[in-house]
Order: structure tokens, then C-alpha cells, then sequence
């Protein structure tokens, strides 16, 4: 286990045992200056999807918690999560606007990526409550069965995808790169069930999935795993599977973009408000949210969404995200060279750069 998912796994013990530090606060909660407030649940994604179902099981909980508390779940679909984090970033200062979307915005912004209207340090961050182990997926259609065949190809394999600015896409790019494979990313899916159906109708050869949220995809006849991309653990079903550090081995060459991908996989369901929120808001917000972390209500609707509940604090993502523009400038070199060279891959060109 990598060192950066370790201290997930240990804060998040200690975090529950500590969540009583915000049930003072919410022990008075008509006192809250959250009580009475009309708020926007801003979800980049569709509606149905994780995120959205995320979003409003945890807006229930917030509003069983703080009196005559009213939150509305706008989604905001365009731009793979990026205008709604603009969204965010313009927001009002004073507690009624929160964000939860996908690790796109990172990975835009570690990249530069046009569209980039935001700047994730400046984010007021409540916390995290989950993760998932990032896999890939093979279909009923796809031309091979095992993670070697996939990799001694030489003719590409498709993959479904949200859209070409979507994290998913980057990804299957950076894993052409580091391991010689020639997944070409099909973008056009813009709901996570749509990408799956074209993985079990045949329609792709792959899709990225994530454990627990997408097991019911994964455990669907003629559909199993490949790879697991991030750290993790799998159900024993799927031991023996290749795992993307285990294939790159003990070199220091690729450890920062091992690194990021097991961050993008860790720091999920975030939530976060617009920079220079009142502190008072803030500090509500993230007690508010501690509190959710080991409500039993929260909890059971979650388990029958198949999300995994692992919490974080917001200061800990605060550092977390820190860390990672620490290193911003080689982190981006190394990523796009990564897609660069998987793009070409993509298109099924052969020799056209040398795999890792």
C-alpha cells in the first residue's frame, strides 16, 4: 500500500473517532449560522450519476442536521466538471454555494488545460468521504481476455469515455504510454450507465470503473477486470490481477504520476465551497460534514449506493491538494509527455514512441 493511501486509511480511522469534535456544534445546530439558509449543491456531471447521487444523499443528511436548512442540487454537465468549478470559483462568499465533482478538476489544472477558470488551492474544502480502486475493465466484445493479450495487440481497443477533456480520457492515454497498450478513449458517453451498457452490448472493448461504486457493472456476465490502475483492494475474485505499480516497477521514473493517479483515486466525493468563504461558514460547514462521516442513516444510504465512506478532513485535502502543485511543473512535463506519446498509441501508430 502507497504511502499517500496508508495515511488515508489511518486518518480516516482517527477521524471517526474524533467526529465528536463537530457534534458539539451540531448539538446546538439551531444556533448554526447555516440554520434557515437556502444553499446550492453545484454537481459537475449528470444527473443519476455517482456525484449527483452522491450530492443529494449527503444533501438530506445535511438538512436532517441544520434546521430548515434547503439545498438544491443544480448538475451542471458541460465541460467535464470544469465550468461547474468556475462555477465555484465565482461563487458567493457566504456559505450558500458547495461543489462535488470528478478528479478532472485537478488533473486540468495540474495541466493547464484550456478552460481552467479555477484554482483548486484557493477552494474552501468541508472534506472527503470516499475512495475506490480504480480498474479497467473488459467487455463481452472485447477481441482479447487477459491484461497480456491486451498488451501484446497490435490493432487498438476502444474504450468509452465522457468526453475528451474528461480525467477518464487523460487516463487511458498515460496508461498507453506507461505500459505499451493501444486503447483508443471514444468519448460521446456522457453518463457513467451509458458507458457502461456500450461496454456489455459490445459496442466498446473497455471501460474505467471504480470498486465498490461500479460493482455491479463489474460483476455482469462477460465483463472483468484487466488492470487495476490504483492502489487499493479488490474483492478476492479479482486476486492476481496486473496492478499498474506493480508493472512499473521499483523506478523513481514514473513515481509521481503513480502518485497522482493514487490521489485522483483517494480524494473522492469532496466537497468543497468558493474561495474566501466567511470563516464562520466554513468552520460550520466542515463540522456539519464531519458529522455525516458516522451518521447511520447517511451510512445505509450510502452502502445501498455502493459508496464507500472514508473520510477526511478539510484541512488534510487542503495539504493534500498543496502537494501536488508542489510539484506542478515536473508533474506536468512527465504527464504530457505521457499523452503525447499514448495519444499516438491511440491512433494506432506503430513505433510511435517507446512504452516504459
Amino acid at each position: 500500500m502507497n504511502p499517500t493511501r496508508r495515511k488515508f486509511l489511518r486518518t480516516a480511522g482517527a477521524a471517526v473517532a474524533g467526529a465528536g469534535i463537530a457534534r458539539p456544534f451540531l448539538a446546538r445546530a439551531d444556533k448554526s449560522p447555516l440554520a434557515g439558509k437556502s444553499v446550492t449543491f453545484i454537481v459537475g456531471g449528470g444527473v443519476g450519476n455517482t456525484f449527483d447521487n452522491f450530492a443529494r444523499t449527503l444533501a438530506r443528511q445535511f438538512e436532517r442536521s441544520v434546521p430548515d436548512l434547503t439545498i438544491l442540487v443544480n448538475t451542471v454537465e458541460q465541460a467535464s466538471g470544469l465550468l461547474a468549478a468556475k462555477m465555484l470559483q465565482e461563487g458567493p462568499t457566504d456559505g450558500s454555494m458547495l461543489l462535488t465533482t470528478s478528479s478532472n478538476v485537478f488533473s486540468a489544472q495540474v495541466m493547464g488545460e484550456e478552460g481552467v477558470s479555477f484554482d483548486v488551492r484557493q477552494w474552501g474544502w468541508l472534506g472527503k468521504h470516499g475512495t475506490e480502486t480504480r480498474v479497467l475493465l473488459r467487455g463481452p466484445g472485447a477481441d482479447f481476455k487477459t491484461f497480456e493479450e491486451l498488451r501484446a495487440k497490435t490493432t487498438t481497443s476502444s474504450m468509452s469515455v465522457r468526453s475528451k477533456t474528461s480525467h477518464a480520457y487523460q487516463e487511458a492515454l498515460w496508461l498507453n504510454a506507461l505500459l505499451g497498450l493501444r486503447i483508443n478513449p471514444v468519448p460521446g458517453y456522457s453518463k457513467t450507465v451509458e458507458a457502461e451498457n456500450a461496454l456489455i452490448q459490445g459496442e466498446v472493448m473497455l471501460v474505467p470503473a471504480g470498486d465498490p461504486t461500479d460493482r455491479t457493472v463489474m460483476e455482469t456476465a462477460g465483463v472483468d477486470v484487466v488492470l487495476q490502475i490504483s492502489s487499493g483492494t479488490l474483492p478476492a475474485r479479482y486476486n492476481g490481477r496486473p496492478q499498474l505499480r506493480e508493472l512499473l516497477g521499483s523506478s523513481a521514473k514514473h513515481s509521481k504520476v503513480m502518485d497522482f493517479i493514487d490521489l485522483t483515486s483517494t480524494v473522492l466525493r469532496w466537497v468543497a465551497v468558493p474561495p474566501n468563504t466567511q470563516p464562520e461558514m466554513l468552520a460550520a460547514w466542515q463540522a456539519v460534514f464531519a458529522d455525516a462521516a458516522t451518521a447511520p442513516t447517511y451510512i445505509g444510504e450510502s452502502q445501498k449506493l455502493n459508496l464507500a465512506i472514508e473520510y477526511s478532513s478539510g484541512e488534510e485535502i487542503a495539504a493534500l491538494v498543496d502537494s501536488i502543485f508542489q510539484t506542478q511543473t515536473e508533474l506536468a512535463a512527465a504527464l504530457g509527455v505521457l499523452e503525447t506519446c499514448g495519444a499516438a498509441l491511440a491512433e494506432g501508430r506503430e513505433n510511435a514512441c517507446s512504452a516504459s
